[in-house]
């Protein structure tokens, strides 16, 4: 007896049990805490965004280029890891916004200058069509009033607009090409953002459909890629058509002498976010 148990001791010794990992112990939560827990979170993430307004920005920013980026990066990954490929392709991201910032924005503020010290000949000239076409209007006997009072009128209320809005201009643009402290933190984070979404791209999928019922799995998989695909090209798509329409309006209009052709082509590719607004 004391045999065995000294050969069980030494079989024990020469080989040992091996490590056996224990599940981790599940937490049961009802329904209606696990309802209460969500309500919770989503209550603190309104409650973050009201108190910190640039969060949301900063994240649908942050998604916007990850969006844009997607492709390029998915191409360079072909060849390259895909932490290079993204690194690449916000190098390439960042050459382009510098070399538009030496060469453009110093002809764009300049551009953008002159035209609001044009403002109150361009002002003087549309009174001018406007009085004529309100005493046309004067002849017919449409008008409650005189139309130099109406003229009156609507010049105060027109200067006073545009006055406002080019002061809210001018500080906008001037702060943001100028680039402030605040607006330096942002753009950071928007791109800490998007880098983080690109890099981690896989992982969020991955988790995302670890979290679908196994039976749906397929559906949601086929949902993230129909998604992805279309908000990638649509972003892409919308960037491409900016500056297509930016730049032929601008070309365009220095080739037949219109002044402030790079301010104007400008405007134009800002409003043409709504389809045929800014043509």
């Amino acid at each position: 007896m004391e045999q065995a148990s000294a050969d069980l001791s030494d079989a024990s010794d020469a080989a040992p049990a091996p490590h056996v990992t224990r599940a981790p112990t599940p937490i049961p939560i009802s329904r209606r805490v696990r309802n209460l827990l969500i309500l919770a979170g989503v209550a603190l993430l309104l409650l973050i965004v009201w108190a910190v307004p640039a969060l949301l920005g900063i994240t649908l920013g942050g998604f916007a280029v990850a969006m844009v980026l997607a492709v390029p990066v998915q191409q360079f990954a072909r060849v390259m890891p895909r932490s290079l490929a993204t690194l690449l392709a916000f190098l390439i991201l960042l050459a382009v916004l510098i070399l538009a910032f030496y060469v453009l924005a110093p002809l764009f503020l300049e551009q953008v200058g002159a035209l609001i010290r044009a403002l109150p000949d361009l002002l003087r000239n549309l009174q001018g069509i406007l009085m004529s076409a309100l005493e046309t209007l004067d002849r017919t006997g449409l008008l409650p009033r005189s139309p130099e009072d109406i003229a009156s009128r609507l010049g105060q209320d027109l200067q006073a607009s545009l006055g406002v809005v080019t002061g809210n201009l001018v500080g906008g643009t001037l702060g943001f090409v100028t680039g402030t402290f605040s607006f330096a933190l942002t753009l950071f984070a928007i791109v800490f953002v998007a880098a983080s979404l690109l890099a981690n791209a896989r992982g969020f999928k991955a988790s995302y459909l670890c979290n679908v019922p196994r039976r749906y799995r397929y559906d949601a998989l086929e949902l993230w890629d129909t998604l992805a695909h279309a908000l990638t090209r649509y972003l892409g798509g919308l960037l491409l058509i900016l500056l297509i329409q930016g730049a032929i309006t601008a070309v365009a209009l220095f080739l037949i002498g219109v002044p402030y052709p790079l301010a104007l082509g400008a405007w134009v590719s800002v409003a043409a976010v709504l389809p045929y607004l800014g043509a």
